[in-house]
């Protein structure tokens, strides 16, 4: 049975619904192929992005500066490129992560993060900010966002991998609808976009986001506007 909502773009409802049509032990059901997909489909409505540091002097300087793991300044500064792209709009935001610490360090590094990366770019994103949660994907439950970013972290959605069957048989199949539903609340919090955020060199990996990103349901960006 498809689901919807009346705050999310229809594109996102859509994805929504190809993803809990999914079933790891079959080739029925999920996400499909390019040549499937309906060619009128309007796909600026999901994106992946990936933070790529490589000979990024001034960045790496800055890390070290501010004592901040360099995967949460990573983070922020793909926060920050996010906010800065949508910054001719009144945009609010949900960051979310699978784990609570997870997503208080990345607020930890944001809040001085900003301001530094406002006062290169001789911009102001203090709007953004304010209008910004940073919540775990199980406390955004009943709310809702005009943009939400996914921090794509290792083995968080699901926290194992479905097609083992050693997990399988461990977990059984209640474990894995339970963890596509609460996918599914990360998506359906968007009302115009969603944002699937990784960093390049940390081996990410997610079963449930992988098999959106994969697609060409998800636009790819990439920013590297340090110097």
């Amino acid at each position: 049975m498809l689901r919807t909502n009346r705050r999310s773009r229809r594109e996102i409802i859509e994805v929504s619904n190809y993803f809990m049509t999914d079933d790891p032990n079959t080739s029925k059901g999920g996400i499909p192929t390019d040549s499937e997909k309906n060619k009128e489909y309007d796909n600026s409505a999901l994106y992946y992005m990936q933070g790529n540091y490589k000979n990024r002097s001034v960045f790496l300087n800055f890390i070290k500066q501010q004592n901040i793991p360099d995967k949460n300044c990573i983070y922020s500064d793909l926060l920050f490129q996010i906010m800065n792209e949508n910054n001719t709009e009144e945009f609010n935001y949900l960051i979310l992560a699978r784990r609570t610490k997870n997503i208080e360090k990345v607020k930890e590094a944001y809040e001085p993060f900003i301001g530094e990366m406002e006062a290169k770019a001789g911009i102001d994103l203090s709007d953004s900010y304010e209008q910004s949660k940073f919540l775990t994907v199980h406390k955004s439950k009943g709310l809702e966002a005009d943009i939400v970013i996914i921090l794509v972290e290792n083995n968080s959605f699901p926290l194992y991998n479905p097609t083992s069957q050693v997990k399988q048989e461990l977990f059984g199949i209640d474990w894995y609808n339970e963890e596509k539903n609460l996918f599914y609340v990360a998506l359906t919090r968007a009302k115009k976009q969603v944002y699937f955020v990784d960093i390049e060199g940390y081996k990410t990996s997610n079963y449930f986001s992988d098999k959106i990103i994969k697609t060409t349901y998800t636009k790819t960006k990439t920013f590297n506007k340090w110097a």
